[in-house]
């Protein structure tokens, strides 16, 4: 996996795409439980802006070790041959025996395996990697509800692990055509999903924040349901200050002052 910069939470330039054609329905208001400064010191004053940048055109191949099992076994057998070569090729098979069982094996869970198992190859436009990713984003499109189903699967299954595939994943979202409602159900479980200490230090801290960002752009023009929500998630991580800050900087973008009143609220006003 590249060394993406955490503080940019880096992803691919084609994740842009991903932000258009986003309906505006309300979801059911969320509870507006109080917020309790932290005494915990705040390790950080300047929040990073999260921005997308493109990856590097040369991957850095995946070297992990992964115990065999006949899930993983018969995940790489059921590839098809061009694929699999395609894989093998590009030093990847040990980063697809460590995704798979985060996966369903259904058509959709597939197609998200082998998307997310060469997205940092997508950039190299012409290749065969690239195309395959574009038929699997396809196939994926052409069936949202199946694919949302698969989603909710992988991002249960994949808690805090492979925060660079989730991110990517929580704006994959955006693109379906599903209803609002289910788009913000998922994103906002994935906002508020707990962290442990060793989690929060690392990449997947910025999961909330990224959750929130899909949230915000699929609520634009009506951002006022996107306060209680806010709300809760803050709650969510009152034991993670730096978490807070980070989600509370993006929710910048929307209103300002709000975010700075939270900020205060918190106890994180220099």
């Amino acid at each position: 996996m590249n060394k993406w910069i955490i503080a940019a939470c880096a992803l691919s330039a084609l994740f842009l795409g991903f932000y258009f054609g986003q309906r505006n329905t309300p979801v059911a208001e969320h509870s507006q439980e109080k917020i309790m400064p932290t005494d915990r010191a705040v390790v950080e004053k300047a929040i990073p802006v999260i921005t997308l940048t493109p990856l590097s055109p040369t991957a850095t191949p995946k070297t992990f070790q992964i115990p065999s099992s006949p899930e993983i076994e018969r995940r790489i057998q059921a590839l098809n041959p061009s694929v699999r070569s395609m894989i093998e090729k590009n030093k990847l098979m040990d980063y697809f025996q460590r995704l798979a069982p985060q996966f369903p094996e259904d058509e959709s869970g597939n197609n998200l395996l082998l998307m997310t198992t060469f997205l940092e190859l997508h950039e190299r436009a012409r290749t065969d990697e690239s195309k395959l990713v574009d038929v699997k984003i396809k196939e994926l499109e052409a069936n949202p509800d199946e694919a949302m189903l698969a989603l909710g699967i992988v991002m249960q299954r994949m808690g805090h692990h492979f925060p660079e595939e989730k991110q990517y994943m929580l704006q994959f979202v955006a693109k379906l055509d599903v209803p609002d409602e289910e788009k913000a159900e998922l994103l906002v479980a994935e906002a508020k999903r707990p962290f442990d200490s060793s989690e929060a230090s690392g990449k997947a801290r910025f999961n909330p924040s990224m959750a929130l960002f899909v949230l915000g752009n699929l609520y634009q023009g009506k951002e006022k349901h996107l306060y209680p929500i806010l709300r809760d998630i803050l709650v969510a991580h009152k034991e993670h200050p730096e978490i807070q800050k980070i989600v509370l900087h993006e929710y910048g973008r929307f209103d300002s002052a709000r975010s700075q009143e939270l900020y205060r609220e918190l106890g994180f006003a220099p």
